[in-house]
């Protein structure tokens, strides 16, 4: 797998669209990328937000990604009642004729059953903070993650420092970076020109895509010649 870059933007939902477009018109405004879209919970739930589904059915058609975030609990009861929910995301899905191949876990690492439950599903892959695990066979996939995290201004300008580090470790080593981005985060103009000016830099030794071809590429370099 070649240097790859994905954007991957959190959290969307009829709630927090607009904010989600400012997000993606700022991306718009370093590169045209191809994206993928965590649909909050939230999203599956507002069966009467038809406009929101037209914009969904268009970013799709434009070549965008959606998949489905979740957060994902510990114990083995939390595991049923997670596993449950990626099943009916994937009902959601399906009854729109969307294909759903990525699971993303917003906050929490999965526990080792909740990954075995989900290489019983058709994904092909689950993000958690810290990691990726290609799907079906559960392999982690080598990655690093840039995120302006944080729910205040202060994790957000903490963000700032830890990006920097990755800046000067990666450059072209690595075959994935994954560039997470909040629907706050074209709000604040220091932290927007922030991910601008890194997008934009490590575009210029990275290939962008969809988490989904991302993976799709991943998988068939892996099968056997």
């Amino acid at each position: 797998m070649g240097a790859e870059l994905a954007v991957v933007l959190h959290g969307v939902q009829p709630a927090t669209w607009r904010a989600c477009q400012r997000v993606i018109d700022a991306i718009g405004d370093v590169a045209a990328l191809p994206l993928t879209l965590a649909l909050a919970p939230g999203a599956m739930k507002d069966e009467g937000n038809t406009a929101f589904i037209d914009e969904m059915q268009e970013r799709l058609e434009c070549g965008d990604e959606l998949a489905a975030a979740q957060g994902n609990e510990r114990e083995a009861a939390d595991d049923e009642a997670a596993i449950a929910r990626v099943r009916a995301a994937l009902r959601w899905f399906a009854s729109r004729r969307w294909p759903l191949l990525g699971l993303v876990a917003e906050r929490r690492a999965m526990s080792p059953a909740f990954r075995r439950a989900l290489c019983s599903t058709p994904l092909r892959y689950a993000i958690e903070p810290q990691h990726i695990y290609a799907l079906p066979q559960g392999s982690p996939v080598r990655s690093r993650r840039l995120s302006y995290s944080g729910d205040g201004m202060f994790d957000r300008l903490a963000s700032l420092g830890r990006n920097a580090m990755i800046d000067r470790t990666e450059v072209e080593s690595g075959p994935l970076l994954r560039f997470e981005l909040q629907p706050g985060d074209a709000d604040d103009a220091m932290v927007r020109r922030d991910w601008q000016r890194r997008l934009a830099w490590h575009l210029q030794y990275r290939q962008g895509r969809t988490m989904a071809d991302v993976m799709r590429r991943w998988q068939c370099e892996k099968q056997p010649a």
